[in-house]
Order: structure tokens, then C-alpha cells, then sequence
């Protein structure tokens, strides 16, 4: 039945029988690697024709959303066009920056923990090519071995046509790491402490200037080493409100109050601070 042509298929001078022949080039050629998403593992990714399809091959019936996503998907073709082919570009540019980032999070921690774990198995998913080929052609060319034809030795063009599967899979796999990472970061507390500590040290700092501007004298003190400011921080302090890092709805005032806090946040008693005579007649 031949192979689907995307610079060919928009073109108006196409009459009803070749677009119909287009349509159904694309589509056969897009069902076996559908397939294949049943049978490859740490891909979890399923959009509505591939739902569909596994539906018709689990019941031996064609529900009539199978019909509506078919047609979802070759409206997509003829609308991208050409063009069909550059959204795997930013497809794989997404999955290796992922790729990268998870890289660096597993040199960073050699801990094992349930969080480490998550990332490893998300390393795995945006795995999406082994040597240089994709792994629909590579599990093609790994089923079809002892065959001749060019079916089993041609390129998959699952991805490469199906923008569809693939932003639906950035979608997944970026909320994905964003669940990873808040359960990465927030386990050892590592944001809420430094979010404490950055707070304590600019905040010193700001009563360091203030009482230098009010003494208006050259004294050789010792000062702490100048802060920048972090955005990402003050982002996430402005998202979440200081009540989520310190007790109370400001910060504390004095370093005494920040350890009091970092302490609290901890899990150490406030019962602590009190006074050896209150103590005992809580007693």
C-alpha cells in the first residue's frame, strides 16, 4: 500500500482517491508500532488511538471513539503537513535535557532512597534511543531479524508523524519529574532549610548595614560574606507563603529565633526553651 508522504499528502492537486490512499498508508503503517506499546516496557504514555486500538484487539470489536480518534489523527497529519516531522525534534530535545538533569541528581545523591529510585526508573523511560535509533525501530528490527522484507529493516515513523503521542508524552513525563523532584527535595528537607538559612543570612546582613548606616563609623568588624540574591528561592517563598518554612506568618527576627525555628522544624519540642522552674512544675 506504500508509505505515508507527508510533503505530498497536503498538496491540493490531490485528488479524493490519493488522499484516501494517503490516509490509509498512514494508518497501517502506524498500527504495528502502536503494537509494539503493549509489549515495550517503561512506556506508560497511551493516547486515545492507541487506547483504541488495544481495545479492538482485546474484544475484536470497533467502538465508535476508535473511529473519532482515527480521524483525530488524520487531521493532524494534514494540518502539520510537512511540517509534521519537526515536532520530534522537540521531542527529543525534551528527553535529553531530562535525561541530563536526572544524570546530575543521581551524581549528586549516592544515597539509596525511594526518591533515587523514582529518578533511576525515570532515567529509563526518557531513554527513548538506543544507539542512535529509536526504540520502535529498534524493537522492529529486533522482532522482524530473520525477515527480508523492507518493512523490518525501514524506520519507524511513529514518532516522526504522531505529534499527538509525543507532546502527550512531555506532558506525562514533565509532571512526572516535577512529582519526582518535589519528593527528591522536600524528604531531607533540603528546601526548607536552605530557604531558612538563606532568610538568616540576608537578614543579618540587612541589620549589619542598618546599624553601620546609623553609626556612621569605620570600625574593622567582622561582616558575613556578601549574599546574592536567589530568585528561585523568592519565588518559591512567594508560592508557598513563609508559613510553609517558619513557624508563624513572619520570619524570626534574631539568629536565636531562626535556630528556635530550624530546631522546631526538626521536630525538637518547643518545651526545650522553657525555663527549669516552669518545667518542673509542668511536672
Amino acid at each position: 500500500f506504500g508509505w505515508y508522504d507527508p510533503q505530498r499528502a497536503h498538496l491540493e492537486t490531490t485528488d479524493n482517491r490519493q488522499r484516501w490512499a494517503q490516509d490509509k498508508a498512514a494508518l497501517l503503517e502506524v498500527v504495528p508500532d502502536i503494537t509494539l506499546l503493549f509489549e515495550i516496557e517503561g512506556i506508560p504514555v497511551l493516547d486515545e488511538l492507541a487506547r483504541g486500538v488495544k481495545y479492538m484487539f482485546e474484544t475484536q470489536e470497533v467502538p465508535v471513539w476508535l473511529c473519532f480518534a482515527v480521524q483525530n489523527y488524520l487531521d493532524t497529519l494534514r494540518f502539520f503537513g510537512p511540517n509534521i516531522t519537526k515536532v520530534l525534534a522537540e521531542f527529543h530535545r525534551f528527553n535529553e535535557i531530562t535525561a541530563d538533569l536526572l544524570d546530575r541528581a543521581n551524581l549528586a545523591d549516592y544515597h539509596q532512597n525511594d526518591a533515587k529510585k523514582d529518578l533511576e526508573d525515570m532515567r529509563k523511560m526518557v531513554t527513548v534511543k538506543l544507539n542512535g535509533v529509536d526504540i520502535f525501530t529498534a524493537s522492529r528490527m529486533a522482532l522482524n531479524r530473520s525477515s527480508r522484507n523492507d518493512r523490518a529493516s525501514r524506520s519507524s515513523s511513529f514518532l516522526l508523524h504522531n505529534p499527538l503521542f509525543c507532546g502527550l508524552w512531555i506532558h506525562y513525563a514533565r509532571v512526572l519529574l516535577h512529582q519526582t523532584g518535589v519528593r527528591y527535595a522536600a524528604k531531607p528537607g533540603a528546601v526548607l532549610h536552605a530557604v531558612q538559612l538563606y532568610t538568616a543570612v540576608r537578614q543579618q546582613q540587612q541589620q549589619q548595614q542598618e546599624e553601620e548606616e546609623e553609626e556612621e563609623e569605620e570600625e574593622e568588624e567582622e561582616h558575613l560574606a556578601p549574599v546574592p540574591e536567589w530568585p528561585d528561592l523568592d519565588r518559591l517563598v512567594a508560592m508557598q507563603g513563609l508559613q510553609a518554612f517558619f513557624v508563624g506568618t513572619e520570619p524570626p527576627a534574631s539568629l536565636q529565633a531562626h535556630f528556635k525555628n530550624y530546631c522546631m522544624s526538626r521536630g525538637v519540642s518547643p518545651a526545650n526553651w522553657l525555663a527549669a522552674a516552669n518545667r518542673r512544675k509542668g511536672k
